[in-house]
């Protein structure tokens, strides 16, 4: 699905850019891929993760350092949408990197703003169960505190919002490793899905819908607002659905929810009907499940 070619938009020859803008085009093309891989079908990282190792290495050729800001979080973003735990501990040396860099240039907040995707990766290390899977989730979940309360520090609503959300994913996860506190863990992920919601408001909708879908799971297996998951669910898939806003792989998830919803509500018929509507759109997509 490579859909490179040898100019830019405005018709220049790629070969008479400076390295420095070729960098560039190739990193804004992987960018545009790697929404592909999620709104049309899968392999489209395959073309993101070459555009951004193109940048890398012209940038590295170059020994601009700040020029790989982005580039290394495409490659990170690019690798995690694999889902394969060989390559995620790569995902994560690529945010950790991106990080140190802004750290080296005084950007503290852009780095804040990018260990978000740190925790992200974090939480794909687990969900994965790769070696070392609980020492991956203590160092999000006591990263996630430190930068959580340095959101807060700095009065930022949205980034607080999304390390709310990305610690409450961290202890839902903790709750399938602790099982004799796992009802208190998903208590604790409730509340922060519910921060994350409201601090994001409608003003930001894709992120208040990644705090109702995570909010929806946490209802559903605490077995508890099942009505109330079905309705956030409802509103989530509604958003995914809308013009300008389609995403066929967060569709999906909602269906498998919904399946988990059905069968935790005693209706095996309506679990079974979602779970292959998702499945199928899943498939269709590139991913296995």
């Amino acid at each position: 699905m490579d859909t490179s070619d040898t100019t830019n938009p405005n018709g220049t020859e790629a070969k008479d850019q400076s390295p420095a803008e070729r960098a560039r085009r190739l990193k804004d093309e992987g960018w545009d891929m790697l929404r592909l891989a999620y709104g049309v079908h899968r392999d489209f990282y395959q073309d993101a993760m070459r555009k951004f190792r193109e940048a890398e290495a012209i940038l590295r050729a170059g020994e601009d350092r700040e020029g790989l800001v982005d580039v290394l979080g495409g490659m990170a973003s690019a690798l995690r949408v694999t889902g394969d735990r060989s390559v995620m501990k790569e995902a994560a040396g690529y945010y950790e990197e991106e990080v140190e860099i802004l750290r080296g240039l005084g950007r503290e907040n852009e780095a804040l703003e990018r260990e978000v995707g740190l925790l992200a990766a974090y939480r794909d290390l687990v969900t994965l169960a790769v070696e070392g899977a609980v020492d991956y989730l203590t160092k999000g979940i006591n990263l996630g505190r430190q930068r959580l309360a340095q959101a807060k520090a700095l009065g930022d609503k949205s980034l607080t919002a999304a390390y709310c959300n990305n610690l409450a994913d961290l202890s839902a996860l903790l709750a399938s490793y602790d099982a004799e506190m796992a009802e208190s863990h998903l208590k604790t992920a409730t509340a922060l899905y519910r921060q994350a919601e409201d601090l994001w408001g409608d003003g930001e909708a894709e992120g208040q819908a990644a705090a109702r879908m995570g909010l929806a799971e946490t209802y559903i297996r605490l077995n508890t607002n099942l009505g109330a998951a079905r309705e956030l669910l409802e509103k989530v898939q509604a958003f995914y659905e809308s013009a300008g806003h389609r995403v066929e792989y967060q569709i999906a998830q909602v269906k498998s929810l919904m399946a988990m919803l059905y069968e935790a509500s005693g209706d095996p018929d309506l679990a079974r009907a979602f779970r292959e509507e998702a499945t199928a759109m899943f498939r269709r997509m590139g991913f296995s499940s």
